[in-house]
């Protein structure tokens, strides 16, 4: 299976794309992500950058197109430049005046290789699927690995727990973010943290999505150093980066910016 050609394709569905653009810069029309689009994609976006290396694509809403349009150029020819202070914050200056700011600057994950051998003898680890992982809702508290429902339309699908002496010190799980794409959490108890519990964890649960034919993925921000090494040590590789604005208004956001 070829992993990036898997995204480049559910790519192609969430921004409504019959073929996958061959320029180095291409804007794509905003309108609103289709049904089958990526489960955390809502509504139409007002701008976001998706960068795969060689392609840079940028979906603007028409209000701020011509700024964007001027902004790469600003930006040159290496095109990372669109994610670099202080580039964005004068693009974040604009996205203001439309009451709109920079909210995610996202680091996607893809596998390497198939599957991974894993040597986890010194640990339990336990497979939790579909219904099975409302079990571990009331036994563990770790929201950064499951998103808290096997019910709604984005949901958690496996889960995998570590348990010494009793206790759930970690869990990785996986969200169905789409038709072929599931996305990996992990978060492990401070206590036990640094003893590669999850890079195990990580490994082992790209290993079982891949049994059920899904594509594995992994996403952290690109500042957060130690989840990009869990990622790398896990036996994932760096496959694209994304920049996205949202309102001013969304509580997450105006709880930050009232400090």
């Amino acid at each position: 299976m070829d992993f990036l050609d898997v995204a480049k394709r559910q790519f192609m569905i969430d921004y409504q794309l019959k073929t996958f653009p061959k320029e180095k810069i291409k804007f794509i029309e905003s309108k609103e992500f289709p049904l089958n689009s990526m489960n955390y994609l809502k509504g139409t976006p007002f701008l976001n950058f998706i960068y795969f290396g060689d392609n840079l694509f940028i979906c603007a809403n028409q209000k701020i197109k011509d700024f964007v349009t001027l902004y790469i150029q600003k930006c040159g020819t290496e095109l990372y430049r669109v994610f670099d202070a202080p580039n964005c914050m004068a693009l974040n200056n604009e996205l203001e005046k439309y009451g709109y700011t920079i909210a995610h600057l996202a680091q996607y994950f893809l596998p390497t290789t198939q599957f991974t051998e894993v040597d986890y003898k010194e640990y339990t680890i336990q497979l939790f699927c579909k219904n099975e992982i409302e079990e571990l809702y009331s036994k563990c508290d770790f929201p950064l690995a499951l998103c808290g429902t096997t019910k709604g339309r984005r949901r958690d699908e496996l889960a995998l727990a570590c348990i010494i002496d009793g206790d759930i010190v970690g869990v990785a799980a996986c969200t169905n973010d789409s038709d072929t794409m599931w996305q990996i959490g992990v978060e492990i108890n401070e206590k036990y943290q640094k003893k590669g519990i999850g890079t195990i964890l990580v490994q082992e649960l790209k290993n079982e999505i891949l049994k059920l034919g899904k594509v594995p993925f992994y996403c952290c921000a690109w500042s957060n150093l130690a989840s990009k090494r869990l990622a790398r040590k896990a036996g994932f590789v760096d496959a694209w980066v994304e920049l996205s604005a949202k309102r001013i208004d969304e509580d997450w956001i105006s709880n930050i910016r009232n400090i």
